[in-house]
């Protein structure tokens, strides 16, 4: 196994002229690695976040991406998450006459003698993309793949597994696609806000929605009515989120699945965001909403905004049986798209995975599709292995059946 290659941090960095905060850095940790000049644009390859950080925020302004990209976001999951799992940052920067027109931001994992590099941001991140300026996606696209090569080469990488990626995002192609794609597993699920809320409402059956939501206040009026509402304080969405833990390991154990929020690592990530706020546009990382019911949380979401979207990361109900003829859950989705209608949002996205309750408010499927680039023998071995797990899970989703055994086994083993 080879270490990636580290260069002098006397190499200059890649700005456009006005990043004075940038090109002002001094004592930045860490190393960047120069990369073969492609078709006139200048690469390289940094490892430490706030070296990049100028560039990041001016391309995620100018990108067509999600929250999941935003600098921010990112660098609290890589100092809680990342670290943990023993991962290295890897940026790689492209400029052309001095301006910057992609920031491809990987992860380095080293297992079992294979070197891997992912998009970071893990699980955690329902889409994943580089940055790219908009403006200059015919030439990302021509030189994406030689780009793919020289990294490889430079930095001693076995493979690439780039998964979640969607083909578009607010129509923009994503250049990625040029380098040979395979369906993800699941796709991605949102409600287009622009026409406001009557008009979804329109879309999707409004009169049962509204049927619907009658029954529920008037059940939720038996145990002195109900607030739907957003946590204003960092200590009160401190004890919302730790509710929702509350909710969620009942709900996990029954299932028999792994806990993705039960480790340390993964908690203080969230916390990292409720503490923080986009920089470049002061959109929250993280706010908690939720119905409450004679001081019990029925259900509980946790989301984050970026370039009016709102982009929907967990959410919850209460496990009590007392409260399942109410639908909580239904309920919290209808306020919280309202909430995001009369705060003029023009997306609410669901994120990854098929639940029945996405299907009667979206109006837009978010296709993704994985990238497994093999550079070695160790790399093609993983690859091959990675594309069977992956086909057999794609499998066993598209067949009702089968699925419905897979997951009493699941449960059963999880037991």
């Amino acid at each position: 196994m080879h270490a990636p290659r580290a260069i002098s941090t006397t190499a200059q960095p890649l700005i456009e002229a006005d990043d004075r905060d940038f090109a002002s850095l001094s004592g930045v940790e860490g190393h960047c690695t120069d990369l073969p000049t492609i078709e006139g644009v200048d690469f390289c390859a940094f490892t430490s976040f706030e070296y990049v950080r100028a560039v990041w925020l001016k391309l995620h302004k100018a990108s067509a991406c999600t929250v999941y990209q935003s600098y921010e976001w990112q660098k609290a999951w890589f100092d809680t998450v990342g670290i943990v799992n023993n991962m290295s940052p890897l940026f790689v920067i492209g400029k052309r006459q001095e301006k910057a027109i992609l920031l491809l931001p990987f992860v380095i994992e080293r297992r079992s003698g294979l070197t891997k590099a992912t998009f970071a941001g893990g699980s955690h991140a329902n889409y994943q993309m580089g940055l790219y300026d908009q403006t200059s996606l015919p030439m990302v696209e021509s030189i994406l793949q030689p780009l793919m090569n020289n990294i490889a080469k430079q930095l001693s990488i076995d493979c690439f597994e780039l998964k979640k990626q969607p083909f578009y995002w607010d129509q923009q192609k994503n250049p990625m696609q040029v380098l040979g794609v395979n369906p993800s597993v699941n796709s991605g699920a949102s409600a287009n806000l622009q026409e406001g809320f009557q008009a979804l409402m329109k879309r999707g059956n409004a009169k049962r929605k509204r049927k619907i939501l009658s029954r529920q206040e008037r059940q939720l009026a038996e145990f002195g009515g109900y607030k739907f509402k957003k946590a204003e304080t960092l200590d009160e969405a401190k004890r919302v989120f730790q509710e929702f833990i509350n909710h969620k390991t009942p709900w996990f154990d029954d299932r028999g699945i792994k806990n993705p929020f039960e480790d340390d690592a993964t908690q203080k990530f969230f916390h990292l965001l409720l503490t923080s706020t986009a920089l470049e546009n002061s959109n929250p990382l993280l706010q908690m909403h939720f119905v409450e019911s004679d001081g019990e949380f029925l259900a509980i979401s946790g989301s984050g905004e970026h370039d009016g979207q709102r982009f929907g990361y967990f959410t919850s109900i209460n496990p009590n049986p007392i409260y399942a003829p109410v639908s909580p859950g239904a309920l919290n989705f209808y306020k919280l798209i309202e909430d995001a209608c009369k705060n003029d949002l023009r997306r609410f996205d669901f994120g990854v995975g098929e639940e029945r309750y996405k299907s009667s408010w979206c109006d837009e499927d978010n296709q993704l599709f994985d990238i497994q680039l093999a550079v070695s023998l160790r790399g093609r071995l993983y690859i091959w292995q990675s594309r069977v797990i992956a086909d057999l899970k794609r499998f066993l989703r598209q067949n009702k059946t089968l699925w419905t055994i897979a997951k009493f086994f699941r449960k059963m083993l999880g037991r």
